[in-house]
């Protein structure tokens, strides 16, 4: 279309410039007819030449046109020549290279997704803001380790009114160093439900040191509290509010009870009081990020002591935080958790100090080393002084397929 477009536009020029100056010098030769004889001769002359012009010029018109012809089949031909025509059957073979194909490209789409959620979904189950598919098992053998220390001014005597002390005054500074083998547990349910069972077996060091120079140390090892907790669905995911999962949890005695011990010296992996939990769990995706936030009540049960009728004081926590995966197999996590747990009571008293409120900021990483196994790092630092200074610890999740 472009090259018939030049042509007649050539066309055009030539008919303006050749032919209309022709004409008009026709024109011209009869307006002057009352020239005399001797000019009338070299008129003669000229228009037998403009003829003679004009006669090339048209065969010049008649071979540029032959030339846009032969030159619109040769595009024609080429614009045949280079379109293909697919078959309009195929057979048996090409049928199958297509469906292997199309199936090829599906099956890496969905091992691409399912990577990127196992990048955080692990650490999401951890964080109870991600429930177990019905039939899937779930073991997560983990090694934890946290250390505090603190100051301690101790009386020792007594008394009177408050203002006078009688007896020594000395202070301690006591650090606790906590090492847990932690076995938990899942396996999903019909239903939207999830059952939890965690066991943990550790190991506990206490050493106070006292500005006299004096120094004691404590040491136990054994079973501690085992737990067992119901997770389920309460609301899915929709436009105006985030997946929300709700967990009941109990608490056994099966560690050793710190109140029946005989010795100042000994210490005890268990708190020696059965204790109800009930916490919310918020989930929003936003990939490839995902946030999640949770409150949670726990209630320690009163028991009857050798001290007297003791009743634990409640917790009541919340936690936040988000999970971002940086590729198909690693993601980053940070939370924060806070804690407060109200005054202990004995016989219906107070005791001074008991109530503590808890922090902690933590970092993890969680890093896939296979389909069905994956390692999670995890550093918290304490915020207040009721926290722990340092906890780190390490677990190694496994899945069935």
């Amino acid at each position: 279309m472009k090259i018939t477009s030049l042509v007649g536009v050539l066309i055009y020029a030539v008919l303006m410039f050749g032919v209309a100056p022709v004409c008009y010098a026709e024109d011209e030769v009869k307006t002057d007819e009352a020239v005399n004889l001797s000019d009338a001769a070299d008129i003669a002359v000229s228009d037998s030449l403009d003829i003679n012009e004009l006669e090339d010029k048209n065969r010049l018109i008649l071979d540029l046109l032959k030339r846009v012809e032969l030159l619109e089949s040769m595009v024609q031909k080429n614009t045949e020549t280079t379109t293909v025509v697919e078959p309009d059957v195929l057979d048996n073979e090409q049928k199958q290279e297509r469906i292997d194909a199309a199936r090829k490209i599906e099956r890496e789409r969905e091992e691409n997704v399912s990577l990127i959620e196992s990048a955080f979904k692990r650490t999401l189950v951890d964080e109870g803001g991600l429930l177990l598919k019905p039939g899937q098992f779930n073991y997560v053998p983990s090694i934890s380790y946290t250390h505090s220390s603190s100051d301690r001014i101790v009386i020792d005597g007594f008394t009177i009114e408050e203002i006078l002390v009688v007896g020594d005054i000395v202070s301690r500074q006591v650090k606790r160093d906590i090492e847990v083998l932690s076995n938990t547990f899942r396996l999903g349910l019909e239903n939207d439900l999830q059952i939890d069972l965690q066991i943990p077996i550790g190991a506990e060091r206490l050493q106070t040191y006292s500005s006299s120079g004096d120094q004691t140390k404590e040491h136990t090892s054994g079973l501690g509290d085992i737990s067992l907790s119901l997770s389920y669905q309460l609301i899915k995911s929709h436009v105006s509010w985030p997946d929300t999962l709700i967990n009941i949890s109990w608490k056994s005695t099966t560690g050793e009870d710190p109140y029946s011990l005989s010795g100042d010296e000994e210490l005890a992996l268990g708190s020696g009081f059965q204790s109800w939990g009930i916490s919310f769990t918020t989930v929003s995706v936003s990939d490839p990020v995902v946030f999640f936030s949770g409150l949670s009540w726990t209630k320690n049960m009163s028991e009857r002591k050798q001290i007297g009728h003791v009743d634990m004081g409640d917790n009541a926590g919340l936690s936040m935080g988000m999970v971002f995966a940086l590729n198909l197999n690693t993601s980053l996590s940070f939370g924060f958790q806070l804690s407060a747990i109200n005054q202990t009571r004995i016989d219906n008293h107070k005791i001074p100090g008991s109530n503590l409120i808890t922090s902690l900021f933590t970092v993890g990483v969680s890093r896939i080393l296979s389909s069905s196994l994956s390692m999670d790092v995890q550093i918290g630092i304490g915020l207040t002084e009721d926290s722990p200074d340092v906890q780190l610890s390490f677990s190694f999740p496994y899945s069935s397929l």
